[in-house]
């Protein structure tokens, strides 16, 4: 993810904390089908 989506403080850096806040966040959005796992189709590849 980008810098942007985890300085919820805007100061131009992520601390550990800004970071774990938005891990639900994040892998939500990685996992784009919704079944609570993040596999290759959620990256539209298939192997």
């Amino acid at each position: 993810m980008m810098r942007a989506f985890n300085d919820t403080d805007g100061d131009g850096l992520v601390s550990r904390d800004e970071f774990m806040a938005k891990t639900a966040d994040w892998f939500a959005k990685m996992d784009r089908n919704g079944d609570g796992n993040v596999t290759v189709d959620d990256f539209g590849m298939n192997t």
